[in-house]
């Protein structure tokens, strides 16, 4: 599964993260935006795909 741009700054840079508890939050590299925090990383690409996007975006 494929994470979607950033909905904040619109950058494909957002990559999942091990967190120091061994949990995954998808992360923008470019703006620091994160997503909730899961516990894999496809359930972390999944929540990070469900945040809507802005006005300026046209994801369908």
């Amino acid at each position: 599964m494929t994470a979607h741009p950033c909905p904040f700054c619109t950058s494909n840079d957002a990559r999942p993260h091990v967190t120091d508890e061994g949990r995954v939050v998808m992360r923008c590299d470019d703006c620091g935006a994160s997503g909730p925090v899961c516990v894999d990383e496809l359930n972390a690409v999944r929540s990070w795909n469900r945040r809507p996007a802005t006005p300026e975006q046209d994801w369908d």
